[in-house]
């Protein structure tokens, strides 16, 4: 090709990016790239923009493979392979750009490097579930933003996006961007925040001003996700009712092509009571459509939303016999399936009670495993979930006590940590508060993780059995000023004045007793009595079990004696038919010599002198009486 071709082809490539025409672009540069430029760095960087800007991203992909022979300087597109390799999930060779560490001691005002930390910020938010890095970077974006290079808004609301799923990162690093903006945008991504504190009240009040703000700009797809998102909090709230107004009519206006419809069928499934035996697990799998969530996974779901996507999936396949796996690899729930249909017969057909005395005995022969396999620790706690289905509480206490009181137990160890939260749990149920007070004391003298969620467990828990010392002990040790200055329940506990009886009556002045009676919230139930209840029950059903083992264990030993004795018990020891008649009614008795004396000689008592000395067949006094009473009827009187 002539120089002078080139040099044309160049000054068309600038004319046609200023008009934006990509497809143009696309085929000058392919053209200028197997003619030989001057410059195919630059050629190869505008390809890849073209081909991005039209969604080509596979295609853009095959045109970095085929020119990595060295002529080209790839590390001058850095953003661009970066966002390539994240649209088409290549995640290790994503790694390998180490952009990490480019962007975090470089200088946020260059525009690249902006680029580069608005990239690596987005990928941490979909493959990661702490969110740290992504909040790190964007607080960085936010505090150096000169000349509002990024829209402040933007910033604002990818700022607050990993707090949405971790809102313990605000707790150790505050937030830089301002919140006094009224978008819906903001309003959603604050409402996700309260909700991940259990502020439920509060969010519901931001997203209907979100939902307000968006229905009067007409963002339809906007809408879905503020409505699906108010769904969900009343769904954590346990209001399943409002949760189904709101998630019924948003699934019928949802297209079924966007992926907002695939979550709320998810949702709106989840809050039916499904059962092994009654519900079809195949039709309610092709209803969730998990093919298409797994075609859209990467690229739609951040993680924590994968994460929870693929456990429906695992659970209804496990109990239709489904062949088939998530998209995820890293989920070791398939494999922890299989191992439990291996010792399960039938999972579907088999009853609960007996899998969980299967599973029991297996997880005691499996019991020096629970720290070096990872299937059998998932096995453990499956099975502590059917023991806890079946009422097993004390077999269910009975695992937890053996995994916590092993040699290679370490209480900084985050599965320690959960079994921690079971056993206290089932401690509640069964009212043994002095062995939940033991573990207590002993996770607070062994552990020194750093979780502020952990301690106020573990300092409530210590509330709850009256121990306010050591409640105050957890707090002042365990949990730093910081987060205790955000806490106000930790501050009442902590503050002596908090407890004073006569500022009761302003804690429940705001109380309207009258909309929760309509609401049908329960008053709270005493712990002490709600055990004893439990407690009862418990010791009923054992008694009634002890009663029919004793009834079957003497049934089966008289089976046994007769089968052994039955046949020299009926020839020599075979029971008397007289013996319910007196002694001397017996065909067998035979007077003594002494009452044969006092007879008339040469025989016995004849019957008619035996009657007559038998009292019950005299005449009663009332007869007696009688009779005298008609003699003196009859009689003449005195003369």
């Amino acid at each position: 090709m002539a120089r002078s071709t080139l040099t044309s082809l160049l000054k068309q490539l600038d004319v046609q990016s200023a008009q934006n025409e990509h497809a143009d672009v696309e085929t000058t540069c392919m053209a200028l790239l197997d003619g030989g430029c001057a410059n195919p760095t630059q050629v190869l960087k505008n390809l890849l923009v073209s081909l991005i800007k039209q969604d080509k991203y596979q295609k853009a992909f095959n045109q970095l493979k085929n020119h990595q022979d060295g002529k080209v300087d790839l590390n001058e597109m850095i953003l661009e392979i970066g966002y390539i390799y994240y649209k088409i999930n290549r995640f290790d060779d994503f790694e390998k750009l180490e952009i990490y560490q480019k962007v975090k001691d470089a200088n946020k005002d260059d525009e690249l490097t902006r680029g580069l930390t608005h990239l690596y910020a987005q990928y941490a938010l979909k493959n990661s579930n702490t969110n740290s890095k992504a909040y790190e970077l964007y607080r960085d974006l936010a505090s150096e933003n000169p000349d509002d290079i990024d829209n402040p808004l933007e910033l604002a609301c990818n700022e607050r996006v990993p707090l949405t799923t971790n809102p313990v990162l605000q707790d150790k690093a505050a937030l830089v961007s301002d919140s006094n903006t009224e978008s819906y945008d903001l309003l959603l991504n604050e409402s996700m925040i309260l909700s991940g504190r259990g502020d439920y009240p509060q969010a519901i009040e931001l997203l209907n001003k979100s939902l307000k703000l968006a229905t009067e700009e007409g963002y339809e797809n906007d809408i879905f996700a503020i409505q699906l998102q108010l769904s969900y909090v009343y769904q954590l709230m346990g209001e399943n009712v409002k949760c189904k107004e709101i998630l019924k009519p948003l699934l019928l206006r949802i297209p079924n092509e966007n992926p907002l419809h695939l979550i709320a069928q998810n949702n709106y499934m989840a809050l039916r009571d499904l059962s092994k035996y009654e519900d079809n697990f195949n039709l309610i799998l092709r209803e969730l459509n998990f093919e298409k969530i797994n075609s859209l996974s990467t690229k739609f779901f951040t993680y924590p939303q994968n994460v929870l996507l693929n456990r429906n999936f695992q659970m209804l396949s496990l109990y239709s016999k489904s062949t088939s796996k998530p998209n995820n690899k890293s989920f070791n729930y398939v494999n922890i399936s299989k191992l439990y249909g291996t010792l399960i017969d039938d999972i579907v057909l088999e009853p609960f009670r007996t899998q969980a005395k299967r599973l029991f005995h297996k997880c005691l022969e499996k019991r020096k495993e629970f720290y070096t396999n990872s299937l059998v620790f998932g096995l453990l706690i499956l099975t502590i979930q059917i023991l806890y289905k079946e009422q097993q509480y004390n077999n269910a206490i009975k695992l937890c006590d053996i995994y916590l009181s092993q040699d290679k137990f370490s209480a900084n160890n985050r599965l320690s940590i959960f079994i921690y939260y079971i056993a206290c749990q089932l401690f509640d149920i069964t009212g043994q508060d002095n062995l939940k007070e033991n573990l207590l004391k002993k996770l607070l003298a062994n552990s020194k993780l750093n979780d502020y969620h952990l301690w106020k467990y573990v300092g409530f828990q210590f509330l709850n059995l009256g121990q306010l010392d050591n409640a105050k002990k957890v707090f002042q040790e365990k949990i730093s000023a910081d987060m205790i200055q955000n806490d106000v329940l930790i501050q009442s506990v902590l503050n002596e004045e908090q407890f004073n009886v006569d500022k009761a009556s302003d804690l429940v002045s705001n109380i309207d007793v009258d909309e929760l009676i309509e609401l049908n919230i329960k008053p709270f139930e005493s712990i002490l009595h709600k055990n004893k209840s439990n407690i009862n029950k418990q010791n009923k059903i054992i008694k009634h079990k002890l009663k029919a083992k004793k009834e079957k264990r003497k049934a089966h030993k008289l089976k046994k004696f007769l089968e052994k004795h039955g046949d020299t018990i009926n020839l020599q020891n075979k029971p008397d038919p007289e013996r319910w008649l007196p002694l001397r009614d017996r065909s067998t008795y035979r007077p003594k010599k002494k009452q044969l004396a006092k007879q008339t000689q040469g025989g016995a008592m004849n019957k008619k002198a035996e009657q007559s000395l038998d009292i019950t067949k005299k005449s009663t006094n009332s007869n007696i009486s009688k009779k005298k009473g008609k003699g003196k009827g009859k009689g003449k009187g005195r003369k």
